[in-house]
């Protein structure tokens, strides 16, 4: 973060601004510059004209220690360029609605799939003709989180905060049941005014129940769901799909989570959401969850600021039938360097498909290799490849058990990392493998 004294030195870009004061009208005089609280401003050796004028100011406004910093009269830095300031805000939009969302989201006012071009052609004309005073006030109120050191970074900083908040959406996790809508269900722009009769029954029915949480509860427009929102006829997308999946639900609103065979935390160990492959990253990636029973009533009544990763009580339940650590719950980062514990997590876990096995677990690691359905085990066995050139931990080769049969120096599954469940023999392998 800047120092004062850099700040002053970027005067020509920024501007103090105030409500009440006037600086032409302050009192100003020597000894304004020189008894500053010792806080690091250096006065300037450059000769601007109207750097005492500035330091005082600082003075009065900013270092008076008995007034609140961010009350109605005292304003922090802003932008003396809003036309500047609306073009950061517009780029970060267009960054956000085109790289931060996913391929299709469901509007929930229509209940129609929309695309990201449907997105920003909606929303570009409220962006780009906002007002000098509400963008003010809109700086403002995003430096009250920021501070009052009103740098480049934190003038990015509000723009991609701001975008972040404008296109809320909730993300949602569940287990696959009867008659889910799928893509082609859902009424979506390409229909061409041919509105298709919507979909029921119990799957439909979920996914209202959805809608109406995201939005009641969490102030969301649109919603994402596995079920209806990728097309799964374009490979392409697809794919994109599967390898932005854990990037999804890291940068979504809320995870809202829906498990069918639970009423309260005490239902955990029978719930299968904890025994499905895709879920593990569905647990992990989000910064902020919500839990729901099968009545759609909220398995803690608690309502945390964190969500129910914030919860005790849940994240105890968790980590009791996953056997992950509470900080990997709260605060996980993808990376090889875990490849044994995620490998571990894994393993009690089922897929519907063969390659499922290594495809959720691409954004775990943060690597990514080409979808190819219909290719079996070999799908994990690349992984295991992609693997070898980005991990640094020995634990790499801590694996016991069946080999892959496209490599003898490679496991078949993520089991082979699950040493404990093995027990001695698979030790005793183990240390015949590290001495060879």
């Amino acid at each position: 973060m800047a120092s004062p004294s850099q700040e002053l030195n970027e005067i020509d870009s920024t501007a103090y601004l105030h409500s009440d004061l006037d600086l032409e009208k302050l009192p100003l005089e020597d000894s304004d510059t020189n008894n500053l609280p010792n806080i690091g401003i250096q006065h300037p050796t450059s000769s601007h004209d109207d750097s005492d004028t500035i330091l005082s100011y600082l003075h009065h406004l900013s270092y008076a220690p008995d007034d609140d910093p961010f009350s109605e009269k005292r304003r922090p830095v802003l932008t003396t360029d809003l036309s500047d300031a609306r073009q950061q805000l517009v780029e970060a939009c267009v960054d956000h609605v085109f790289n931060a969302l996913p391929t299709h989201l469901l509007r929930i006012a229509d209940m129609t799939i929309v695309t990201r071009n449907e997105i920003w052609d909606v929303a570009r004309s409220r962006i780009e003709t906002i007002s000098d005073g509400e963008l003010r006030e809109l700086q403002y109120e995003y430096s009250k989180t920021l501070g009052w050191q009103w740098t480049g970074f934190l003038e990015r900083s509000w723009c991609e905060e701001y975008a972040h908040d404008f296109f809320k959406f909730a993300i949602f996790s569940h287990r696959w049941g009867e008659r889910e809508p799928l893509f082609h269900d859902m009424p979506s722009q390409v229909s061409h005014g041919l509105r298709p009769t919507l979909p029921s029954g119990p799957g439909y029915d979920k996914l209202r129940h959805l809608c109406e949480k995201a939005q009641t509860e969490f102030d969301c427009q649109y919603v994402w769901s596995d079920t209806c929102c990728i097309n799964k006829e374009s490979s392409s997308e697809l794919e994109e799909a599967i390898r932005s999946m854990h990037r999804g639900y890291s940068l979504a609103n809320v995870c809202i989570v829906h498990l069918a065979h639970s009423l309260t935390v005490e239902d955990f160990d029978l719930e299968p959401w904890f025994t499905r492959g895709w879920t593990l990253q569905e647990l992990l990636a989000p910064k902020f969850m919500r839990f729901y029973g099968k009545d759609w009533n909220p398995i803690s009544p608690e309502v945390s600021e964190g969500g129910d990763k914030a919860n005790t009580t849940i994240l105890t339940a968790i980590t009791k039938v996953t056997g992950i650590p509470a900080t990997h719950l709260q605060q996980f980062h993808p990376s090889c360097e875990l490849l044994a514990p995620i490998m571990t997590w894994s393993s009690k876990r089922k897929t519907t498909r063969i390659e499922d096995r290594a495809y959720v677990l691409l954004g775990l690691f943060n690597v990514s290799i080409p979808i190819a359905y219909g290719e079996g085990r070999k799908a994990f066995y690349r992984l295991m490849v992609a693997l070898v050139s980005e991990c640094t931990t020995p634990t790499f080769f801590a694996w016991a058990g069946r080999h892959s049969e496209f490599s003898n120096a490679l496991p078949s599954s993520p089991a082979c990392y699950d040493l404990r469940s093995r027990g001695r023999r698979s030790w005793a392998r183990l240390k015949l493998r590290v001495r060879a």
